[in-house]
């Protein structure tokens, strides 16, 4: 007669039995290199994040992506040629004829290469599985992109709750993996963080599950021109920042910038340009010592790597000079400005 314990062995091991078939070694798995289209901002198959503030050209440059893919043109510093291809573009706050054909039309875009899902009957959500799946086979798109994110999460999704954000985006991994096909979500920027890759808007498991992470940002340095920032990249190195420009002839590419995007937050650029105030109106009674205003500076609270970027920026911008007189050097205004 079999005692308890003998009972219970046997019974644990008919239980673990039943999922021998789950467990798997790395010798059945094939190895192959990432592939990209666009190198190494955007992976292929994956999730990509552009994120920004509204008005600072997240969604032209999304407009752009779909342009270069639908064309099969070259990217920016790219030699990996594409072949055209299809891409789904569905932006729920921009109206499709007077702002998106115009913009794919500023672009180039070929037209014929670029869908979008009627939504007049239903809004769809990224919880569709079936309608993204039956898309991917019969289109086979290499991007989707959906402006913004949060109109297509669904109403019931908590974008701050990981498990939400989770249970909505891992099935469609597999979907990406499998069709080969990069998924582009447009977020918000999240205004309390400091730190890139905390700005995006909702669950950091956003960034998480992405394989790329864009800002599109203003550079705090020039009003003219606008940041590409990598700010996340799992497959490759992180790229480049490139500074471009936003016209009526669709995006021209300035080069590379050095920028440290933990910088770019909105209370740094505040406090340059109250800086740059400062000296303005400091330097308004005329000429100062170095070394006065830099006091004057620290007086006021700035910080000595704050006030020292204003004043560079006062003097590249012409607005003021410094020169030497006798052992000393002085500030003062090129030309006179109202507070």
């Amino acid at each position: 007669m079999q005692n308890d314990k003998t009972v219970k062995i046997e019974k644990e091991e008919i239980i673990n039995d039943k999922f021998q078939h789950l467990i798997k070694t790395y010798d059945d798995v094939q190895e192959k290199d990432v592939e990209w289209i666009w190198y190494p901002y955007i992976p292929k198959g994956k999730f990509v994040f552009i994120i920004g503030d509204p008005g600072s050209g997240k969604t032209f440059f999304a407009t752009y992506l779909a342009s270069i893919i639908s064309r099969g043109a070259l990217f920016y510093n790219s030699t990996e040629i594409n072949e055209e291809s299809i891409v789904l573009l569905q932006n729920g706050e921009d109206g499709k004829d007077d702002t998106i054909k115009n913009r794919l039309k500023i672009l180039n875009a070929k037209y014929e290469n670029i869908l979008y899902l009627d939504e007049s009957e239903k809004i769809i959500t990224l919880k569709d599985i079936e309608i993204i799946k039956e898309l991917l086979i019969s289109k086979r798109p290499s991007m989707m992109i959906f402006d913004p994110a949060t109109l297509y999460v669904g109403k019931k999704v908590d974008m701050n709750s990981a498990n939400d954000v989770r249970s909505l985006l891992n099935p469609l991994v597999p979907l990406l993996e499998e069709y080969r096909c990069t998924m582009v979500l447009v977020l918000h920027m999240n205004k309390g963080a400091n730190k890139a890759m905390y700005k995006a808007l909702g669950s950091i498991d956003f960034m998480a599950i992405a394989r790329s992470v864009i800002m599109i940002t203003n550079n705090p340095n020039t009003s003219k021109e606008r940041l590409l920032i990598h700010v996340k990249s799992s497959l490759a190195e992180k790229g480049d920042t490139l500074a471009f420009t936003i016209s009526d002839n669709g995006i021209e590419w300035l080069g590379i910038r050095e920028i440290n995007e933990d910088t770019m937050d909105e209370d740094t650029v505040f406090k340059k340009d109250q800086a740059k105030e400062f000296i303005l109106s400091y330097l308004s009674k005329g000429n100062v010592p170095s070394d006065e205003l830099m006091s004057a500076g620290l007086e006021k609270g700035f910080s000595q790597k704050t006030f020292e970027n204003a004043r560079k920026e006062l003097r590249n911008e012409n607005k003021i000079t410094c020169f030497k007189r006798v052992d000393k050097y002085y500030w003062k205004q090129v030309y006179d400005y109202p507070f």
